[in-house]
């Protein structure tokens, strides 16, 4: 799902635009990536697309070469390979890569196409960069399988979830089990066990359930577990009927080998702002797996005379509080979303003010906290900038 962007000030409500203006606030970053990992298409469709995105404060116009690399997809068999230079013309964009589709009369399972992001213009940096499309066979009868032979995440996410494809003819009301058995992760005590049903209405190709973690503080690196289709009811089970869960550890550090990063911008963390320097707060993170579900941001204005004010979202203005009391202000990241200051930041007349300052904090979808940072942790894997 595309994110939206939002924009509104502290004092009114959020309206959703098109575009930014990067006038309002310095250029602090220019990331162009790639908005998920799956991208769902049926064969018939005539292609699939992969969405770009460029988000925030770049000035100029920048380009990002998407190409498609590799794949269980046949180049000319099943789609046409593509490769074209995308442009950027305004700080925040949605753009999209489109590889023609072949449709063919073969029975086939789901096979994928990888599209790759590459050689970024200007001062821009790439972001997750890498995408797939799945496509989903239309010919011959219903079929079920899992769209992934293998799903990973760390424990601290909360949630694992399993995707259910039906190929073939979509017609029929059909209907597929699904259960949860151990491996080395054991149920009860590493994740909790999981069974149902999932019905499939005329029409629907896909359905989703989750397997819940247990986020314990052992060091027990990655365990497994599997999860099998069963019963169709109305279909046949196909390639790939059963799917590997692995819950990777949190606590070794030895399991962070390659974190997924949460990039949070404007304000930085720590840093501090001259009265006129800082305009907007923006919030965006690419949870890429790392469970972040919301940023937390506090911002200090620090008096000449040592005293300090916070901001607050609900009061809409800054009030005394203890300098070592953060007021913290919540900003959701499934979305990019900047929030505007205008006037709030400038002092006022009889006012000295010394600087501004701000936190950032992650919280993410079981509620832990993480305001140290802690680089030995995957919750805590951020790149702050």
């Amino acid at each position: 799902m595309t994110r939206r962007r939002l924009v509104c000030t502290l004092a009114a409500a959020c309206l959703t635009l098109p575009t930014f203006s990067a006038a309002a606030a310095p250029a602090s970053h220019d990331i162009i990536y790639v908005t998920g990992s799956d991208f769902f298409v049926v064969e018939s469709s005539g292609a699939g697309a992969v969405e770009l995105k460029r988000c925030c404060h770049g000035e100029a116009e920048v380009t990002v070469n998407a190409a498609t690399v590799s794949g269980t997809a046949t180049p000319g068999d099943d789609y046409t390979s593509t490769s074209r230079t995308v442009r950027f013309t305004t700080p925040v964009e949605d753009a999209d890569l489109e590889v023609p589709l072949v449709d063919d009369t073969s029975e086939e399972s789901l096979e994928t196409i990888e599209v790759e992001l590459s050689e970024p213009s200007g001062n821009t940096t790439l972001g997750p960069n890498r995408g797939t499309i799945r496509i989903i066979d239309n010919d011959g009868p219903a079929r079920f399988s899992f769209a992934h032979a293998s799903v990973s995440i760390f424990e601290n996410y909360g949630v694992m979830e399993f995707v259910v494809v039906r190929s073939g003819d979509p017609r029929p009301v059909t209907s597929v089990s699904y259960a949860t058995a151990d491996g080395e992760a054991t149920a009860g005590e590493d994740y909790e066990a999981a069974s149902g049903t999932l019905a499939f209405d005329t029409g629907q190709r896909i359905k989703r359930f989750v397997v819940r973690m247990t986020n314990d503080r052992l060091e027990e690196g990655a365990e497994g577990f599997s999860v099998a289709l069963s019963e169709p009811v109305g279909a046949s089970l196909e390639e790939t009927s059963t799917s590997r869960g692995v819950i990777e550890d949190d606590e070794t550090p030895t399991s962070d080998t390659s974190p997924p990063v949460s990039y949070f911008h404007q304000p930085l963390h720590g840093k501090s702002y001259s009265p006129r320097a800082m305009r907007d707060i923006l919030a965006f993170a690419d949870d890429g797996g790392s469970g972040v579900k919301q940023v937390q941001v506090a911002l200090m204005k620090k008096l000449s005379n040592g005293s300090c004010r916070w901001f607050s979202k609900r009061q809409k203005t800054f009030a005394a509080r203890p300098c070592a009391d953060k007021l913290w202000m919540n900003f959701p990241t499934d979305q990019t979303v900047i929030y505007t200051l205008p006037k709030k930041l400038r002092p006022s007349r009889g006012t000295n003010i010394h600087y501004y300052k701000a936190w950032v904090r992650g919280i993410d979808v079981i509620g832990n906290r993480e305001t140290t940072f802690d680089r030995n942790r995957n919750l805590s894997r951020f790149e702050i900038r």
